[in-house]
């Protein structure tokens, strides 16, 4: 046996001698698992279109489902720290808008003609429209969780992570963990992440103007508390 020869059948026997071989192979062999958090917070300056594609109406499916002409068509957030932006366009044409700022949130009514302040939630009423980023960006996705965290599959050449819920099935990319896709039987979600915002955004005046409006509001009821 030449020296190159010994030095070589040396190499193989030490590295199949090793006991930390078999460990190794194995991990590399298991593919990766989703961290906490699962469903990862949209960068600070960040914006994503949401596109919803709906089905017939099933049994299982709400009492009252909305009218197909004013249904949500897509919903396009943009986010600079914890200052929101939400447009959101309606099968029928009509547009609103929704803002997040200084802790307050605004929202068009009447196609977009009339701003009104959100009144947040309390324990004896209930506000729908009230959104809660606190847990994360994708509130509609809470209940995804390690728990239903099914595989790693392909989707448009790149791997994603699988989960399910009854019905509900959802897409997050493997390298970022944010959403890529939803369903839940009646309605499919599709997330597209856009270019982010280069500065931070601000509220037209005209929702300047609600909020100071607002204020001066409250400032009045701290020298004029209403009856009780």
């Amino acid at each position: 046996m030449t020296m190159n020869s010994l030095k070589l059948f040396l190499f193989f026997a030490i590295l199949w001698s090793s006991p930390l071989l078999p460990e190794a192979w194995a991990q590399s062999a298991n593919p990766p698992r989703p961290k906490e958090p699962i469903v990862s917070h949209a960068p600070n300056f960040a914006s994503w279109t949401i596109t919803y594609t709906y089905r017939e109406v099933t049994p299982k499916s709400p009492a009252k489902p909305v009218a197909p002409s004013d249904r949500i068509q897509s919903v396009t957030l943009t986010k600079t720290d914890k200052t929101y932006w939400m447009q959101t366009t309606w099968t029928s044409g009509k547009k609103e808008e929704k803002w997040i700022f200084n802790g307050i949130q605004f929202e068009t009514l009447a196609n977009g003609k009339v701003v009104t302040i959100i009144a947040a939630p309390t324990p004896e009423e209930a506000s729908p429209e009230y959104l809660n980023f606190s847990g994360g960006d994708f509130p509609e996705l809470e209940w995804v969780s390690a728990k239903n965290y099914k595989t790693v599959e392909d989707y448009e050449g790149k791997k994603a992570f699988r989960f399910e819920e009854g019905d509900k099935k959802a897409l997050l990319s493997i390298e970022t963990q944010l959403p890529i896709n939803s369903d839940d039987g009646d309605l499919s979600l599709v997330y597209t992440f856009n270019s982010p915002p280069i500065a931070p955004l601000v509220p037209p005046k005209r929702f300047l103007d609600v909020l100071a409006t607002y204020r001066r509001g409250l400032e009045a009821q701290k020298y004029h508390p209403s009856p009780p």
